[in-house]
């Protein structure tokens, strides 16, 4: 297994298996000189790799693998080095992609808040940040604890709700501007959010005022 192979399984989806053939690889060599010899060539060349990759420069982890190697105890010590050389390198690819998520999970978020009332839609909003709609729907689950549909339903059932309190907005309207797809998909999703549906909300809403007033 070359350094190349390793550098592009060096992802999370296939971690275990890059782990798996470089143990292969690094069993095969027996000889102490020849293993430290691979040792500092991975290290040298996930280091190389990692600076253009990223644009940043991770001396210290390059110098603290190094330093591994040479002050190792045996050959079974340096594979277990070698296997921790993996995993340092492993581990910026993890905190790149976790702060890369992030932002992509902040952008997508600000675009519903100012258009839930639209029709934004899970495919629409994937293929502007070119990433797939299965990814974007469990990436938005893992970081928001909503699912992509029920977020934007909440937004939307939040604002009708304070139109209809307001009471001077007729349910075909309200429906129309919160974005909701038709009245009766706009009366199925109020139901499910409050347990009754909008026209009864707004007639409660309205006579809770008139208790007010007398």
């Amino acid at each position: 297994m070359n350094y190349l192979e390793i550098s592009l399984l060096l992802r999370p989806e296939t971690y275990t298996l890059c782990k798996e053939k470089l143990e292969e690889t690094i069993n095969k060599i027996t000889d102490l000189n020849d293993l430290k010899l691979y040792a500092t060539e991975l290290n040298t060349f996930l280091y190389t790799t990692y600076i253009i990759k990223y644009q940043k420069d991770y001396l210290h982890i390059f110098e603290t693998n190094r330093k591994a190697i040479f002050t190792c105890n045996g050959i079974d010590e340096l594979r277990k080095v070698i296997i921790n050389i993996l995993d340092a390198y492993k581990k910026i690819s993890d905190n790149i992609l976790q702060n890369n998520d992030d932002v992509l999970i902040r952008e997508v978020i600000n675009e519903i808040n100012e258009n839930y009332y639209t029709k934004v839609t899970l495919k629409s909003i994937a293929g502007k940040h070119n990433v797939t709609e299965n990814y974007l729907c469990r990436l938005f689950s893992e970081k928001t604890g909503y699912r992509f549909c029920d977020y934007i339903n909440s937004l939307r059932v939040k604002k009708a709700e304070q139109l209809l309190v307001e009471g001077n907005k007729s349910l075909d309207y309200i429906s129309d501007v919160c974005g909701f797809s038709s009245q009766s998909h706009f009366s199925v999703t109020f139901k499910k959010y409050y347990n009754i549906s909008p026209g009864k909300y707004k007639l409660e809403a309205k006579n809770n005022k008139l208790k007010q007033i007398l």
